[in-house]
């Protein structure tokens, strides 16, 4: 595959995100756990967003911590991880040079 500028990358991520949070928009975690769908959906966006950040640069990640985390996602449980640590990305992505949101 050509090399892809990290930025596509990150762009590739907020894509990934945007879907994230529309699927999961208005759901308890029950309805979350009971839609299959959006399960599989949601784990494929996740799937992206993981081969993306493998292709960002170490600097950059090192510059900017939310990228790659410093928390357990799971003592949130997978819903509100998923919410809060999207949500978070999305606020701070705009700290990144070159990065349109």
């Amino acid at each position: 595959m050509p090399h892809r500028d990290w930025k596509l990358r990150i762009q590739d991520i907020l894509e990934s995100i945007e879907g994230v949070q529309n699927y999961v928009s208005g759901m308890s975690v029950d309805d979350f756990l009971r839609d299959q769908r959006t399960i599989d959906a949601v784990l494929r966006k996740l799937t992206i967003i993981g081969e993306a950040a493998g292709h960002v640069p170490d600097v950059i990640c090192k510059k900017n911590p939310f990228l790659i985390g410093e928390e357990h996602a799971f003592g949130q449980g997978l819903l509100g991880a998923i919410k809060t640590n999207c949500q978070r990305f999305l606020e701070n992505a705009k700290e990144l040079p070159g990065v349109q949101l």
